[in-house]
């Protein structure tokens, strides 16, 4: 952080207008003024900025603040005062925000931009948690907040900070977390500029960087990505912004250690960075058009003019920093903090780095992260510190060492750190020796014990000799023991049993390796036990394949080695092994070998565990089998494999041969990847095969694993169908349909699927996988399964269009056209700004327009919504088509929208649906206020009206029980937990035409007249009782009346169903007030 305001520039401060102004506010701790003044302080942030105007300031004086504030356009917050003088000094005078027990972020601009210049600057900001988007600020637009130092604050989306589209200048953000996006910041098309960011944690890496959003002059060093999820990057994660001018070191991640950037990258260092052992592509990954002048120890791609740097920094070809942190990764223990924020990242003399730097660009920072302005020799230097040969030499004053003893055992090692004083010291380099290289020796700050006994780490620093030490005391080597169950199980083959239940067993047998207790005994014992032959089937699914009344596809793979295969099937509900003896089917298999695909990636915490190495890979057999002539309405059981190797016995039903009520349950992005999620779509499998028993089969809409790509991991596959959905899939077949997350050229969905892939035989542009764009008739329903997915493949949604009119055509009688896709095209959250959905809605709305498309159930987004009826041309709600919604308190969270419930009239519209997740990701809805300001990115004006009924984040797995008759669908989805005891969330019905919609049962009013309406209508209607209106969102108004007058002064304009009660008829009309 900046040093204090000069001398001149505090005193103007104190001394301005501005500060004397009866418009500005004054707030202490405990203050109980008016705030006009230093003597008349308020004791409220929030209070003083509500009593201000655009153009005032609020000065706030030290002490501790356990409260939030929201920003008000104009009105700028600073920190650092003294309550009594007003003297301001930030780093003397500290002001605290601090979140403990708030839940929120404690600095909020959340619904739109300001029109006017505001400043947040001089706070310390800690503490804070929230589950949303930042966790220390979320800042718009023309917000910028500078010099705050940001430690140990949460979110979801930026740790420390949500940037979207303002300005984070100066600031320090240290020890923050996400869950999600950048553990410090998530920049969404702001500037991020001279600021620190070090031993924070996050998935995305320290920054997100997107949509045009800048970082410059920053300094990134000693963080993490320790959340699951690619790309893993501890530095940047930059898909869509620019980098220029930064340091990125000693960070750690599962993947891109220091930055994944398909954004522009330029005059950037990236030094001792670690990735795990085994990634293949580069940890430093620059792939943006654009990028030049960077530096790393090793790896770029299509990163122009790189510069190649030693990992050793002294070495002629090292940065030459003055003063790097030793270790890489976040830090664990005091010592280690108190060296990561001593760390100097500025140039040494010698540092071949100087000079090496573009000023192409037009957004090449002119000054450095401290004001030095750029450049100051030939060229401008990489990183954020500009080297000044001309600055004052600062002598040494004295070096300590983090830490005065460090116990260590025979052939383990640790970095050590020392501190050189002051921080601007010229030259900070220092010498290490030991007095006993037989005992311990040290190179560069790093210790290694190689013998029992005591040795002591001297260190020198070159300017003036300044000393200090540590006592190194290294004790005996432990030998592990390794308890005899261990090594026995080292003598089962992995030839010999089936691949899912040979590495529960290599998980359970390490876990002995490392620690033999009576429990880790026990589940090996357990494992063992568990363990099955090799002839085993397993991954068994049945999936509807053509017409459910007659067909039905199955799927399953063996070990690779295992040629047999077949299918039984008796038509009899629980059936035993002996009902087997005269099977009504017996069916081979058709068999593909699938070799060398990926296992496992790091975030499933498999491979080290079960002690496999990195992109270890497996092969298989892939058997399928294809049922046919089966009768209707009738329950079968059925077994895959072959004699003595048969699965367990399970069940289907198929479909009626009439347009019978039928139900089925509805799931989406399961996303498997590691315990956790496993875990949870486990208890919604459970809780939805209890609770609706009689359900005909599954939709689900992709998404099923997290790891796709080239990488993939089919361990997640492996757990999807043999522990997460199996309670459910032993009882129902699946109809499912592919996710992004599912994509891989490895084609882990075209093997374990065995749906109708006519398409694919006849589709001018063929998509990646088999079996994704199917269609059936079941009861009085049409269901069309589709995947966007291979939007980009050139006429691929021109193949699409056509299909889609040819399965309408082919049955023209079914009462209802139900869609489902992956990809939404309407949501409300992560997922609204998408480029993508734009596509959607231009190629399919017109489509589902013209072929009076009902109902779409979609996946992708992991938010509840209810959105429609949706006029696909205008994409606007039809009028009068939302009745009976009720109105509940609004929770930010679980309700944003305050409804639930409701019957929605899909006559002339299409009603589009997501229940959320079956797993554990989970997305939060968007205000109002973050559709419209986001109109740019996703087009669809008052998008905020769309939603009709209930919207919000369920916070648990969901699964949804659908009911379909002649006439209406009734749509109940329930949340689950750990019991896997079903819980409401919401329920609402579907109906088309006048059946037992809001005109049911009325009688159409001849005329109200005048229309439009201003103030008053008239009506024919004799003997009133009373008149209610309906807008467009099912919300009821009273109206009065007098006689066959009826006053409509209050309502807005718009369009409106009313409703008049006399002589115990109800009688309907629409109704345009203007």
């Amino acid at each position: 952080m900046k040093k204090n305001y000069l001398l001149f520039f505090i005193f103007s401060l104190i001394f301005s207008p501005s500060l004397l102004s009866a418009a500005n506010r004054y707030v202490s701790v405990n203050g109980e003024g008016d705030g006009l003044s230093w003597a008349s302080p308020k004791g409220s942030i929030q209070a003083a900025v509500w009593d201000c105007a655009a153009g005032d300031t609020v000065f706030v004086s030290s002490g501790t603040y356990n409260e939030m504030f929201a920003i008000t356009d104009g009105v700028s917050v600073m920190g650092g005062y003294h309550p009594t003088t007003g003297e301001r000094d930030i780093d003397a005078y500290v002001t605290t925000l601090d979140g403990q027990g708030l839940g929120k972020y404690l600095i909020v601009k959340y619904d739109a931009a300001c029109v006017h210049p505001t400043l947040i600057e001089g706070f310390t900001i800690k503490n804070a948690e929230h589950s949303n988007e930042g966790g220390g600020a979320y800042i718009r637009g023309n917000v910028t907040l500078s010099r705050c130092y940001i430690v140990n604050c949460k979110g979801s989306n930026g740790g420390g900070v949500f940037n979207n589209g303002g300005i984070v200048r100066d600031c320090i953000i240290e020890l923050c977390s996400s869950t999600s996006s950048g553990g410090a910041i998530r920049n969404n098309g702001g500037l991020v500029e001279n600021t620190i960011m070090r031993g924070n944690q996050g998935k995305y890496g320290t920054i997100r960087n997107e949509n045009g959003g800048i970082v410059r002059n920053c300094i990134l060093h000693n963080n993490t990505a320790s959340v699951t999820g690619w790309p893993n990057s501890g530095g940047i994660y930059n898909p869509t912004g620019i980098v220029a001018n930064c340091i990125l070191a000693c960070n750690t991640g599962e993947g891109y250690a220091a930055i994944h950037s398909d954004g522009k990258t330029f005059n950037t260092i990236m030094w001792n960075n670690k990735g795990p052992e085994g990634f293949s592509d580069p940890i430093a990954y620059i792939n943006g058009a654009g990028s030049s002048n960077n530096a790393a120890v090793s790896g770029f791609e299509m990163a122009k003019d790189a510069y190649t740097l030693n990992s050793n920094n002294a070495a002629t070809d090292g940065p030459n920093f003055k003063a790097p942190t030793l270790f890489a990764g976040v830090p664990t223990t005091p010592a280690d903090i108190a060296a990561m924020r001593a760390s100097d990242w500025s140039f040494s003399a010698e540092s071949p780095l100087i000079d090496l730097g573009t000023s192409a660009n037009t957004e090449t920072p002119v000054s450095d992260i401290v004001g030095t302005s750029r450049p100051k020799g030939a060229a401008i230097d990489l990183g954020a510190y500009e080297f000044d040969p001309n600055a004052v030499t600062v002598a040494v004053e004295a070096v300590s060492m983090t830490i005065d003893t460090l116990r260590l055992e025979e052939k383990t090692s640790q970095w050590l750190s020392a501190i050189v004083t002051p921080t601007n010291a010229t030259n900070k380099k220092i010498l290490w020796e030991s007095s006993n290289t037989a005992v311990a020796t040290v190179e560069s700050g790093l210790i290694t014990a190689v013998s029992v006994g005591t040795a002591i780490i001297r260190v020198t620093t070159i300017d003036g000799g300044k000393k200090d030490s540590c006592v190194v005391e290294v004790t005996e080597e432990i030998i592990p023991y390794i308890h005899p169950d261990a090594l026995a199980a080292d003598l089962l083959s992995e030839n010999d049993y089936t691949v899912p239940t040979y590495t529960k067993m290599l998980i359970a047998k390490y876990a002995v390796v490392k620690d033999s207790s009576e429990m880790n005994l026990l589940a090996l014992q357990q494992a063992i036990a568990a363990l099955i032959n090799k002839n085993m089937p397993y991954t068994v699914v049945a999936t509807i394949n053509g017409d459910p009344k007659t067909r039905m596809g199955f799927a399953w793979f063996t070990n690779q080695d295992i040629t047999n295969g077949k299918i039984q099937l008796v038509a009899k509900a629980n059936a035993v092994e002996a009902d087997f003896a005269s099977p009504a089917f017996e069916i081979n298999s058709t068999q593909r070998s699938v070799n060398n695909i990926n296992y496992a990636v790091y975030d499933n915490n498999v491979l080290s565990a079960a002690n496999l190495p990195t992109n270890y890979k497996r092969s298989y057999r892939s058997h399928k089998a294809l049922a046919t002539g089966l009768t209707p309405n009738t329950t079968y059981s059925y077994r895959v494999g072959f004699d003595n190797a048969w699965s367990e016995i399970r069940t289907f039903t198929t479909a009626v041969d009439s347009k019978d009520e039928f139900k089925f349950l509805y799931m989406t992005d399961s996303h498997i990847m590691n315990q956790e999620y496993i875990n949870n779509t486990r208890w919604v499998a459970t809780a939805a095969a209890n609770k609706a028993p009689d359900a005909r089969f599954l939709l689900f809409t992709g998404d099923f694993v997290e790891t796709g790509t080239v990488t993939n991991a089919e361990w997640e596959w492996e757990q999807f169908f043999e522990t997460s959905m199996k309670p459910a899939i032993q009882k129902f077949p699946m109809v499912p349909t592919d996710g992004n997350h599912d994509d891989s050229p490895n084609l882990n969905y075209t093997h374990h699927f065995n749906t109708d892939s006519i398409f694919n035989q006849s589709a001018a542009t063929k998509p990646q996988f088999h079996g994704i764009n199917y269609s059936f008739v079941y009861g009085d329903a049409l269901f069309i399964v589709y995947s966007q997915q291979d939007y980009w493949r050139t006429g691929y949604m021109n193949s699409l269009k056509p299909w889609f009119r040819a399965q309408v055509e082919a049955n023209p009688n079914t009462k209802w056209r139900i869609a489902a896709v992956h990809k939404c095209l309407f949501t409300g959250s992560g997922h609204q700004e998408d480029a993508d959905a734009k596509i959607f809605r231009q190629e399919m709305l017109p489509l589902f327009d013209e072929l009076n498309i009902d109902f779409v159930i979609q996946g992708h987004d992991h938010v509840y919504e209810v959105i429609g009826p949706v006029d696909n041309q205008t994409k606007t709600v039809i009028p009068g088509s939302v009745s009976g919604v009720k109105d509940v308190a609004v929770n930010t969270n679980t309700n944003m929208t305050g409804k639930e419930g409701g019957i929605y009239n899909v006559e002339g519209g299409t009603l589009y649906f997501n229940n959320s997740t079956s797993g554990r990701k989970r997305y939060y809805p968007y205000t109002k206020e973050q559709m419209e300001a986001d109109y740019a990115k996703h087009e669809v004006a008052n998008y905020w009206d769309l939603f009709t009924g209930k919207f919000g984040q369920p916070g648990a797995p969901v699964f949804s029980e659908i009911s379909v008759n002649t006439n209406e669908i009734t749509v109940s989805t329930y949340t689950t937990s750990e019991a896997a005891a079903p819980i409401l969330f919401d329920s609402f019905k579907i109906v088309k035409g006048n059946e037992s919609g809001l005109e049911n049962n009325n009688e159409p009013i001849n005329s109200l007249f005048p229309v439009p309406a201003t103030d008053k209508v008239n009506t024919t209607v004799n003997n009133i009782n009373n008149v209610t209106a309906f807008d467009i969102s099912g919300r009821s108004i009273n109206l009065p009346f007098k006689n066959q007058t009826i006053d409509v002064s209050d309502l807005s304009n718009g369009i409106y169903i009313v409703k008049i009660n006399a002589d115990n008829k109800t009688f309907t009309s629409r109704l345009l007030k203007k």
